[in-house]
């Protein structure tokens, strides 16, 4: 059965965004859906630069913003390193902060969740599926890690779809700029930037789930995994199939730069 609790997918950022008259400017869709209380931002005072789909309660985030504002760090661009035993964040504009409060203090952990989980890497492109090889990539957007693996599973278990075919029914983002400055790879989720070329990965993300739901099979096999986000949403392959094509028939109608 779908969950109780509804998260905002990529499918249904995309139709919010395409179906406004200003259809590819995402921090305005961010902004309608905030106020349709589908996201939230940890400080309201603050418009964000990123999306990187966390997934919390209204109750979670209204915890969060007990934490004063004197212990949030922000503005100094990615971590860099962190130092031990000294417990010292550098980040990348050189700024340093002493996280120790008291020198006593011995066992401190640190989470960090800033790297990209796929396409990061400094190496050239390559696809999906070779002879002999298969390498884990993006190609759904949010909620994506597992569902990722897991259609990337089912098309190697069709026995039908020969390497070819299997490739061409999953798009990839542009590999990472051979300039990243960080070995955490190449920030993602950046919002500012728009639904600007046709290689960005929510059309990409629409690109593939439309040629799901062509391939036989596929779409009934979507709609019964509790990983895919519409399933979640409690849509059914219908209703799905009905968002994807409403999505497509928008950028149908958008003049979009070439892919870089």
């Amino acid at each position: 059965p779908p969950s109780p609790y509804k998260q905002l997918t990529c499918m249904e950022l995309l139709d919010e965004c395409l179906s406004s008259k200003a259809n590819t400017d995402l921090s305005a869709a961010f902004l309608r859906l905030e106020q349709k209380g589908l996201v939230y931002r940890l400080d309201p005072s603050i418009e964000p630069q990123k999306f990187m789909d966390a997934t919390l309660s209204l109750k979670q985030i209204q915890l969060l913003r007990t934490i004063p504002k004197s212990n949030v760090i922000r503005g100094h661009g990615r971590l860099k390193e962190i130092t031990f035993p000294e417990n010292i964040l550098i980040f990348e504009d050189g700024q340093h902060v002493n996280t120790l409060r008291d020198k006593k203090e011995t066992h401190t952990t640190f989470i960090h969740c800033t790297a990209s989980a796929f396409n990061f890497q400094k190496r050239p492109p390559r696809p999906i599926f070779e002879a002999g090889r298969i390498t884990i990539q993006e190609i759904f957007s949010f909620p994506g890690f597992c569902f990722n693996a897991a259609v990337i599973a089912w098309l190697t278990a069709q026995s039908n779809l020969d390497i070819r075919a299997k490739n061409l029914l999953c798009q990839l983002p542009p590999p990472a700029s051979s300039d990243i400055g960080s070995p955490l790879g190449e920030p993602k989720g950046l919002i500012g930037d728009g639904l600007d070329k046709l290689d960005h990965p929510l059309i990409l993300a629409l690109n593939n789930l439309c040629h799901w739901y062509e391939t036989p099979g596929m779409g009934e096999w979507l709609h019964s995994l509790r990983l895919f986000s519409l399933t979640m949403n409690g849509y059914s392959l219908e209703e799905g199939r009905q968002l994807a094509q409403k999505n497509q028939k928008h950028l149908s109608k958008i003049s979009f730069s070439s892919p870089s």
